[in-house]
């Protein structure tokens, strides 16, 4: 089912972004040989994906999106209040 979801929006020129909430590690190269363009997320804390080394052995076939925070999403907010002054 994944192949052919990809293979349509491929088609289409879309990229094909996973977003998974869990230790995927061991299908990296399933998602990839599948069509997958872009990984999401990527957490230091998650048991099981080891960002770093996924990076190094992935980068030339994945891209890796790292998830968001309210942090991050508080400061953006604040960025751009400041930039509209």
């Amino acid at each position: 089912m994944c192949a052919k979801n990809a293979d349509v929006g491929k088609r289409h020129g879309v990229y094909i972004v996973c977003h998974s909430c869990g230790a995927i590690q061991p299908i990296i190269v399933d998602l990839i040989e599948v069509g997958v363009d872009v990984l999401n997320p990527i957490k230091r804390n998650c048991p099981g994906l080891h960002s770093l080394e996924s990076r190094k052995e992935f980068s030339s076939d994945l891209v890796f999106m790292r998830g968001l925070t309210r942090r991050m999403f508080r400061q953006m907010a604040q960025s751009i209040k400041y930039a509209k002054r």
